[in-house]
């Protein structure tokens, strides 16, 4: 798993920017043992 170093920037972000901490959050907390299997989970298109 990357590990991210957060530091004070004057550079400009985009929207997608924190999706990999997100990521990496969830993959910490286990989501898989929390969210019920039952519920359907769209694949996309």
């Amino acid at each position: 798993m990357a590990r991210f170093k957060l530091k004070e920037s004057k550079k400009e972000l985009t929207s997608y920017a924190g999706l990999s901490l997100i990521g990496q959050c969830l993959e910490v907390v286990n989501v898989e043992a929390i969210v019920d299997g039952r519920i359907p989970v769209s694949l996309g298109p």
